[in-house]
């Protein structure tokens, strides 16, 4: 939202306002002629402009006892995508667990699909562009993998030094079943991805599918299983825009324990 600053000076009254420079960073603009010879202090005051409202902030409260889809694999517990006309910022993150195991809130950007019995991947084009990346790729299972046995999918990527043809693997276990989440491992040497160019599995199944999904981690714990909860503060470090899609996720085993996670997201306008 823009902010705005009454200056005033012996006779001269003028306003502050931000606006984009020539590189379109965001830069408070200050317009005014100030008269010196009375070598009066100028006061400036601060304020939101008329009708602006405040921040507004959104608390994710989860609270459930629940065990992992597959054990030390990655289960999302909420998904929340960020509205139009908002700029998101992490401003705290609270989690405990009833077991040793790790949890974290991320930024999530799907990179495309695979149907494992037609063969056919449909990717999406720039998922990130450079210098951004994700280290984290993963395949997760939404159709039920049918094959008697266990399958490999195989993709083509870009990596983050924009390094095309670069080959990373996943094995997905026979049976596996929906919400499964495997991570890729990539070729030796990278470090992240950028896109995907081609998507393969063999052998194909009778069954089932899977998307692929980039991840950057943007609040993480190690939870200890002990009786007390785990709290990060980033006010305003951590931003994301808008339709950025947040999730809170968890590891552990399969056996149901006490999973409690509180992700405060403060949301402020977006500058026009």
């Amino acid at each position: 939202m823009p902010v705005k600053a009454n200056i005033t000076g012996p006779g001269n009254s003028m306003v502050a306002e931000v606006k984009d420079d020539l590189d379109g960073h965001k830069r408070l603009c200050v317009d005014a002629v100030l008269d010196t010879t009375g070598q009066a202090p100028i006061p400036v005051t601060f304020a939101l402009p008329s009708g602006e409202a405040l921040p507004k902030m959104v608390s994710f409260f989860y609270n459930q006892s629940i065990g992992a889809i597959v054990a030390s694999q990655w289960k999302r517990a909420i998904t929340y995508t960020v509205p139009a006309g908002y700029n998101g910022y992490l401003i705290r993150y609270t989690s405990f667990q009833g077991e040793a195991a790790y949890s974290r809130v991320v930024a999530v950007t799907s990179l495309g699909s695979l149907n494992i019995v037609t063969n056919v991947a449909t990717l999406v084009t720039d998922p990130y562009r450079l210098p951004q990346w994700t280290s984290d790729l993963e395949v997760e299972v939404t159709q039920d993998i049918g094959s008697a046995a266990n399958v490999v999918v195989t993709v083509n990527y870009t990596n983050e030094r924009g390094i095309s043809s670069r080959t990373g693997t996943v094995t997905i276990l026979k049976s596996s079943v929906i919400g499964t989440r495997l991570q890729v491992a990539l070729q030796a040497g990278d470090t992240g991805v950028v896109s995907i160019q081609s998507a393969s599995v063999a052998p194909t199944s009778s069954s089932g599918a899977v998307s692929f999904l980039g991840f950057v981690q943007l609040g993480y714990h190690e939870d200890g299983g002990t009786n007390f909860m785990e709290t990060m503060y980033a006010p305003g470090a951590v931003t994301f825009p808008t339709g950025t899609v947040l999730g809170i996720e968890h590891q552990g085993g399969t056996v149901s324990k006490a999973r409690r996670f509180d992700a405060l997201i403060q949301l402020a306008a977006v500058v026009t």
